[in-house]
């Protein structure tokens, strides 16, 4: 793990290992942990900075692209999509690792056009995902329903994808609140401007062998 600055914001960036083994671990500590991808955008979506310092640095988990962080504080490029095959890489093998820990799968939305984009993003990262509850949070004044809903489940994985702001305000304030194993918030933004999972994989060999061995250059940089 390192430590990285972007904007003032102090972001722990885990390697792909470090990430999984945190996913494995937290299943079996009792308590929810909160994980989040930093897509670039992610920089440009919050209106309120002081609240994406906050959620950022009080989340137990983020994955990210070092290089395209940091590169886009001075090349401005945090309109762009992430292209980062370790976050897809991650999503992934957290998904598959959750379609086979016996423990349910939950996904929160604000909309149901907006649940059925995260159900097909899951889905295409991971066929076997069987997504075991839903809930649609519109009026983010009832999501004492939401937490409810979480605890009679009780998800080894909680999805939840709501507008980026009220994703933050929901995880700050929820994470007392409700009983599951691993919180994943997955940026709404970047999931409506970014590729299918599917076309991802087949945008090319030559572009993903290109993006995994620039992850491994800056992982590389961890070691001492």
């Amino acid at each position: 793990m390192k430590e990285i600055d972007v904007l003032g914001i102090k972001i722990r960036d885990y390697s792909l290992k470090e990430s999984l083994d945190a996913v494995k671990l937290y299943s079996d500590e009792g308590r929810v942990r909160t994980a989040t991808c930093l897509f670039p955008r992610i920089f440009l979506d919050f209106a309120d900075q002081h609240l994406l310092k906050e959620w950022i640095e009080s989340l137990d988990l983020t994955v990210c692209d070092s290089y395209e962080l940091l590169h886009g504080q001075n090349r401005s490029f945090f309109n762009l999509h992430s292209r980062s095959m370790k976050i897809h890489d991650f999503l992934e093998l957290v998904f598959k690792y959750a379609a086979g820990s016996g423990k349910a799968i939950m996904v929160a939305a604000q909309t149901p056009d907006q649940m059925e984009l995260v159900k097909t993003y899951v889905r295409g990262m991971q066929e076997t995902v069987e997504i075991g509850a839903e809930y649609i949070l519109e009026d983010y004044e009832r999501r004492d329903r939401l937490y409810n809903e979480i605890n009679d489940v009780v998800p080894g994985l909680l999805i939840t994808a709501f507008p980026c702001e009220t994703q933050a305000k929901l995880m700050l304030e929820g994470k007392k609140y409700i009983n599951a194993s691993l919180w994943l918030a997955l940026p709404l933004e970047s999931l409506k401007k970014g590729k299918e999972p599917k076309k991802m994989r087949e945008d090319g060999l030559f572009e993903r062998l290109r993006m995994h061995l620039r992850m491994k250059r800056y992982e590389s940089r961890e070691k001492p």
